[in-house]
Formats: structure tokens, C-alpha cells, sequence
């Protein structure tokens, strides 16, 4: 969530390796005896790629939420000041004259 998409990849490598290398058989190898192991790592990899691309997409989605927050505030801001540009405006126009009839 803090690193972004890439440092996610990158530990799903890491942890791959690790995972294959300390604790399948045979163990401090890479090498991988058991196609039920392959499988498993493969499934391992599968689900750590769906929570990276998930969470990856939450750190968008809050950026994106960051960046029309600030927009719409200074959207706000933007308006306010007009409004009250206007209201000086009519509270120095002087009022029409009218004659009683």
C-alpha cells in the first residue's frame, strides 16, 4: 500500500523464492521434487498477484478520492469568493430613487 505496484511484484518474488527455497522439499534448493508443490506455489503466487493488484488499486482509488477532494475545496473556495465579491457589489451600489406618488 505504501510502495505502489512495483515493490508489491517484488514481494511476491521474494516471497516466492523464500517460500520454495526454505520450506519445500528439498529444502535450501530452489529445485522443486514434487509436481503437487508446483501447484502449490502456483496457486501461492496466484492469490499474493490478487491482493497486490487489490491493493494497488485502493492506493489509486484514494489518490483519485486526494486529488478531487482538493479540487472540489478549491472549486469552493473559488465560489465563496465570488459570492462575496458580489455582495460587496450590491451592498455599495447605492439604491434606486423613488418619488412617492
Amino acid at each position: 500500500m505504501i510502495s505502489g505496484f512495483g515493490a508489491g511484484l517484488f514481494c511476491v518474488v521474494l516471497s516466492t523464492a523464500a517460500a520454495s527455497f526454505f520450506l519445500l522439499p528439498p529444502r535450501l534448493s530452489l529445485y522443486i521434487e514434487n509436481p503437487a508443490d508446483v501447484m502449490d506455489l502456483l496457486l501461492f503466487i496466484l492469490e499474493a498477484l490478487f491482493y497486490v493488484i487489490l491493493i494497488a488499486g485502493m492506493r489509486f482509488t484514494i489518490e483519485l478520492y486526494r486529488e478531487l477532494s482538493q479540487k472540489l475545496e478549491e472549486q469552493g473556495m473559488a465560489l465563496r469568493d465570488s459570492q462575496d465579491r458580489r455582495r460587496s457589489i450590491v451592498a455599495e451600489t447605492p439604491a434606486p430613487h423613488t418619488e412617492p406618488h
